[in-house]
Order: structure tokens, then C-alpha cells, then sequence
């Protein structure tokens, strides 16, 4: 499991190479397609688990979502005891559906890539072993695709993030009660209960961190991922991306 590329563009219409005869959606695919076929840093797929489990050099990221938009993530690595939390924006909202189950899925595929953007510095060219309770979600971001447009897009999106961090991904599902993420997830309503005094309280070694989600332009262009990590790799001070989304301003 793991980033894998697109599903390819079938036109109702002949068209030429350079894309005449596209619509604006098809003509951002095509140049979806060319920086994705041009991008010279794809990482190797090297994950392997054994049976005593995984080892140190893994990762282990956890998130989860709530039907109104509520965002925890958590990463365990190495001495890294990291966790974050937040509400995804307004401007994504607005661009789901409005089917309750439907938009619990599309915020659920949208933790995994706040997830990978959190822990960005720590990640980065990492074996990476990542638990959600969502199998919709899920589904998606293993097959590189969904037949729900917004869904999709978020594929899209988390595909170049895991590309521009060089992820060895493997995506898992978990119950949502052994889900650490549930947790932050749920920040307002759970914080100082004993579970979360037990997981995450003083003591816990845990550290919150500031939650970091793409950006409205960042979500229309994808590709705008990969030209950083080809920015970076080339010794230019480029971010990686996205903006804080605490759900109280706290983290960090």
C-alpha cells in the first residue's frame, strides 16, 4: 500500500497531446500528470514487517475525524511521542458533501494527509506505518482513487504529500476504541477526562505540536508539492507547505 498514480483520463472526444478539446478539470489532470511522470524522486517500496512486529525504524501515525470536522493526529518514533489536533477549514467544509456519511469519510482520507504534513520534519524519508478506523477512507488512499470526486481529490492531495515527503507507507485499520487518535480527534469534549489524563496527560511523555493543514490554492494544485521537494533537494529553504489549524491555539 502506498502513493500510487492516478487513474488515467478517458475523454468522451478525441483529443491531441496537448490536450485540446479538454475541459478545465481534464486540462488540470493533464498537468497533474505531466509534473507527477517528471518527478525524478519516487522513493523505493521497501516496507517489510516481520512477525515479532515493527521494528524502531518505523513510524507509527495515527488520526481520526469527527462528523463535525474535528481533526487528531498522533506519531510514535523513535524518542518522538508526538500529538496534535484541530478543525479542518471552513473553505473544505464547503466543499464536501453533504451526506453525513460521506463527509466523514472525505474528513477522515483529509486527517491522513494533515497527519503526514504535522510530522513533516520527523517523517520525512521515513518507513511509515499509519492507522485510521475509517475503511472507506482507507480504500481510497491504498487504491490511488475514488469514484467520489471530492474523495479524490483528497487522494490526489495525499499522494503528492507522501511523495514530496518520500513515504514508505503502509496504511492500516484499527477499531476506533484502540484508535490513540480518537483522542485529540475530540479535544474539546475529552481533554481532562481520566482517559485522556491516562494517554496523553502529564507524565505520558506525549508533546502536542501545531496541526497543519494544505491551503486552499495548495488543494487546487497538488503538484505545487512536488516542486518543493524538487526545490528542496536542490539546497532551497522551501516549507513544506500548509497552515496551523489548532482547534484552541494551543499546540507548539
Amino acid at each position: 500500500n502506498g502513493p500510487t498514480l492516478p487513474p488515467p483520463v478517458s475523454p468522451a472526444r478525441s483529443v491531441d497531446m496537448n490536450g485540446e478539446g479538454f475541459g478545465p478539470d481534464l486540462q488540470r489532470m493533464l498537468g497533474f500528470l505531466a509534473e507527477l511522470l517528471a518527478f525524478e524522486h519516487l522513493p523505493a517500496r521497501t516496507f517489510l514487517v516481520s512477525a515479532a512486529g515493527l521494528s524502531e525504524g518505523h513510524a507509527r501515525t495515527y488520526s481520526d475525524a469527527t462528523g463535525r470536522g474535528g481533526l487528531g493526529v498522533v506519531l510514535i518514533f523513535g524518542q518522538w511521542r508526538l500529538w496534535a489536533a484541530g478543525t479542518v477549514p471552513e473553505w473544505f467544509t464547503l466543499r464536501m458533501s453533504r451526506d453525513t456519511q460521506v463527509k466523514v469519510n472525505q474528513y477522515e482520507a483529509a486527517g491522513v494527509v494533515a497527519s503526514d504534513l504535522t510530522f513533516a520534519d520527523v517523517l520525512v524519508w521515513s518507513q511509515v506505518y499509519h492507522w485510521l478506523d475509517n475503511t472507506s477512507a482507507q480504500g481510497a488512499l491504498v487504491n490511488g482513487y475514488s469514484g467520489k470526486e471530492d474523495l479524490a481529490q483528497i487522494v490526489h492531495v495525499a499522494t503528492m504529500v507522501e511523495l514530496m515527503l518520500g513515504l514508505d507507507k503502509f496504511l492500516e485499520h484499527c477499531v476506533g476504541p484502540a484508535n490513540p487518535a480518537d483522542l485529540p480527534s475530540r479535544l474539546l469534549e475529552l481533554r481532562g477526562t481520566d482517559r485522556w489524563e491516562e494517554c496523553f496527560g502529564e507524565g505520558s511523555g506525549f508533546v502536542r505540536v501545531p496541526l497543519i493543514f494544505p491551503t486552499e490554492e495548495e488543494w487546487d494544485d497538488p503538484a505545487c508539492f512536488l516542486r518543493r521537494a524538487t526545490e528542496r533537494r536542490r539546497g532551497q529553504p522551501v516549507a513544506w507547505g500548509g497552515v496551523r489549524i489548532d482547534v484552541d491555539g494551543e499546540g507548539g
